[in-house]
């Protein structure tokens, strides 16, 4: 309930029922002269027992009225409300000026007391909750900044092509934990991100760490903006890594250009659709995906991140064509995982 608010402004009852019905604190309107209750929400008939309608119903029967008459306008108020053939109840209650056509009433909006603490209980585990889970993320990230630094110290040590090939990839994949620890940690939401957010950022990175130098590869990219719980993000942004270096790596190796699209369509009919495709050379090895021992590193990652989303993989690769991969898997609506 908000103390700062002004005069309450309605064209009609029906607006303000309108306005108030759907409402889960009892709302009632009061007549600035006689104290008449002239209309009220759904909870508040519930409560007091007047669901058959409100014919002779008076504020002075729920709010002794002297009490009323010195409730200031505006303020939050905790006191005892009576209903009729039951004992007193406490509410917090907040009594707001309104105007509905010419006429003036007083607009009263309670709350349950036990209910009210309940709920600052909830909210405040709730804060609690967030600025923990905003402690961690920052923790985890922070840590996985500091291995970051170590890997490219040891890279500007290391000269032989495999070794540094190696650690080149490890930094890239520990990248694309830190960076969704990053999202995580910017996000309004405690355990979503949006795909996009994290996703395309992701991706020029990867873009940046394998390309040779003069190669002009273009990226393209279509990624919808739902939001995504962490534990399908993490594995999809792990897909896309492998995917995508792989592509950058080996597509275009006898070229100075090409082309990738990477697509994740909108959710349908709880289906998440991601298309990885370039217009390379095909790939030398057409059963890479086919196990998860018949291929590289990556390869055996990308199959087992797959199935950590109950998904299917689906590959098509030619020499003329460039390889196309295709990851469909079940989507998990935000807040339900």
């Amino acid at each position: 309930m908000n103390s700062a608010l002004s005069l309450l402004e309605f064209t009609s009852l029906h607006q303000f029922r309108a306005v108030y019905e759907p409402v889960s604190d009892l709302v009632f309107l009061i007549d600035l002269h006689n104290h008449a209750i002239v209309a009220a929400n759904p909870a508040f008939s519930q409560l007091i027992g007047e669901n058959g309608g409100l014919p002779g119903l008076n504020a002075d029967s729920l709010i002794p009225a002297d009490v009323f008459r010195q409730l200031p306008l505006l303020d939050v108020h905790t006191l005892s409300m009576c209903r009729p053939g039951s004992d007193p109840f406490e509410v917090v209650l907040q009594l707001l000026p309104a105007r509905i056509g010419e006429e003036l009433y007083y607009l009263c909006i309670a709350r349950e007391s036990e209910r009210a603490e309940l709920e600052d209980l909830i909210a405040a585990a709730e804060k609690e909750k967030r600025a923990l889970l905003s402690e961690v993320y920052h923790r985890v990230k922070n840590n996985l900044n500091i291995i970051l630094s170590l890997l490219s110290l040891q890279l500007n040590r290391v000269q032989e092509p495999n070794a540094r090939h190696l650690l080149l990839e490890s930094k890239s994949r520990i990248y694309t934990l830190a960076l969704l620890q990053e999202r995580l940690y910017a996000s309004p939401r405690l355990s979503e991100i949006r795909a996009n957010d994290y996703l395309v950022k992701l991706m020029q990175a990867v873009l940046a760490s394998f390309r040779m130098p003069g190669q002009e590869i273009a990226l393209q990219h279509q990624i919808n903006a739902a939001w995504m719980n962490v534990d399908q993000l993490l594995p999809l942004g792990l897909i896309v890594h492998e995917l995508l270096a792989n592509a950058v790596q080996h597509a275009f190796s006898a070229r100075t250009d090409g082309r990738i699209e990477v697509t994740l369509a909108e959710p349908s009919s709880g289906r998440c659709r991601l298309t990885v495709r370039d217009n390379g050379s095909g790939l030398a090895d057409p059963t890479l995906y086919a196990t998860p021992k018949s291929g590289s590193l990556g390869a055996q990652l990308v199959l087992n991140l797959v199935r950590q989303l109950k998904g299917e993989l689906q590959l098509t690769s030619t020499s003329a064509a460039g390889t196309t991969v295709l990851v469909e898997f079940p989507f998990i609506p935000e807040h339900a995982a």
